[in-house]
């Protein structure tokens, strides 16, 4: 598993943000935001991003959050979190 692969799938999942019906803007937000963290935290090392676990437990608390409304999209995050552990971030 390489960064380039975690890139990808972000980008597979932020497309996934914008077209996703019924998403609420809090969810949107969240999302788009942990997302942007994590961008952040595997390009440039951010060093005011989460650290690497927290990153990964607010992911899930959005899987957890759209898994009944938005099953494709929290798959598709749930995803990212088994990449980003696979990582070790």
């Amino acid at each position: 598993m390489s960064n380039e692969q975690l890139l990808a799938h972000i980008e597979e999942a932020r497309k996934q943000l914008e077209t996703a019906a019924n998403l609420g803007p809090e969810d949107h937000d969240i999302v788009g935001s942990v997302l942007t963290d994590i961008i952040s935290h595997v390009t440039e090392g951010e060093p005011d991003a989460d650290e690497p676990e927290h990153l990964s437990e607010r992911l899930m608390q959005a899987v957890t959050r759209l898994e009944s409304d938005h099953p494709r999209f929290a798959a598709t995050l749930r995803r990212i979190t088994r990449m980003l552990s696979d990582l070790g971030i």
